[in-house]
């Protein structure tokens, strides 16, 4: 079959680069020393030029090889898939009937042993548990006939050990069980006695504690007489205390009225003081502030700014009525003639 394979493969001629490591080591490694000193340097530039393109020159050739032999290695795998298609399409059919011919035999096998296991599992099972040992399912399914009886030679004995334990623990619980009525027949008597003299010490505690109580009431009623007495004292002394400290208390609060109104008026006052100082230090800053501003005003600007203040300037309504001998329109044209002659002026000023 190898045969038929090889006779089937094309013969394919390998294509080679026709730039080596060893042609870059010998044509073009010393081009990395060129260099182009400055923009005068014409010899320089072409031969940097010339040396560029005879790289270009093999990186495009390299490029070409290696997308020719790129397509070529496609073709190769495309008809390398097609063979080995059309062969696993023939040997498929060959293995799947192998493979029904070698599953039917062993499946009939397997379910035959299975059965015998299953058989041999529960007789086992059914000797184990008439002695009353215990053996998991794999142990008994897959140990040998010497290695079952063993154990289930070891079940019986314990199995035997264990009726005997029983019989030994009946007869040991039956005598306890003698041990424990007559230890509660001597408990039940003691009881009896402790509780017989608990009762006559609690009469005993009782009749104490009431000749303690009779005795303790009075001393309370004494003690309550005393205290009556002594809460009446001190009520009056606090009484006393409470005036005193009144009084204490109205003359301080008098004392700190009259400070604070004097406090009140001496930071009134002084707050008022740095208010004006404040005001006038303000109104000063300001005045010299217009004055300093207005010299440092040019002459011309300063001119200009004044017949625009002329022109602006607010007439009296003083022609309310029909008689007046002049006109608000007149007045108004005065003084905007007055200011066109002062701008005129100002147009003078170099």
């Amino acid at each position: 079959m190898s045969t038929a394979i090889a006779e089937r493969r094309e013969a394919q001629e390998p294509i080679l680069f026709s730039v080596t490591e060893k042609t870059i080591a010998e044509s073009f490694a010393g081009y990395m020393k060129l260099k182009v000193n400055g923009i005068d340097d014409k010899a320089g530039l072409a031969t940097v030029k010339s040396a560029r393109m005879d790289v270009v020159h093999a990186r495009t050739s390299v490029e070409k090889t290696k997308t020719k032999m790129n397509e070529e290695a496609q073709k190769q795998i495309k008809r390398n898939g097609a063979e080995a298609k059309k062969l696993l399409d023939l040997l498929a059919p060959i293995e799947a009937h192998l493979l029904a011919q070698q599953t039917a035999v062993e499946v009939e096998i397997a379910r035959i042993k299975q059965e015998k296991e299953d058989a041999l599992f529960e007789v086992r099972s059914q000797r184990m548990q008439e002695v009353g040992g215990s053996l998991s399912d794999t142990a008994m399914r897959f140990m040998t006939e010497i290695e079952f009886e063993g154990e289930l030679d070891k079940a019986r004995v314990a199995k035997v050990q264990r009726e005997r334990a029983a019989a030994e623990e009946a007869e040991a619980a039956h005598k306890r069980d003698l041990e424990r009525q007559a230890e509660e027949a001597r408990n039940k008597a003691e009881r009896e006695r402790l509780a017989a003299e608990r009762a006559e010490l609690e009469r005993m505690r009782a009749e104490q504690a009431a000749i303690q109580k009779a005795e303790q009431d009075k001393l309370d009623a004494i003690r309550r007489e005393q205290q009556a007495a002594q809460a009446k004292i001190d009520a009056e002394k606090k009484r006393i205390a409470d005036a005193e400290a009144a009084k204490l208390r109205a003359a301080e609060i008098e004392k700190a009225k009259v400070e604070a109104a004097e406090r009140a008026r001496v930071e009134t006052e002084q707050r008022l003081a740095r208010e004006a100082k404040a005001k006038a230090d303000r109104d000063a800053a300001d005045e010299a502030a217009r004055i300093r501003a207005e010299k440092l005003r040019p002459a011309k600007e300063r001119l200009l700014a004044f017949a625009n203040s002329v022109e602006q300037l607010a007439v009296p309504d003083i022609w309310s009525h029909d008689d007046a001998p002049i006109s608000m329109t007149a007045v108004h044209d005065c003084l905007s003639r007055a200011a066109d002659e002062i701008r005129a002026m100002t147009e003078k000023i170099k």
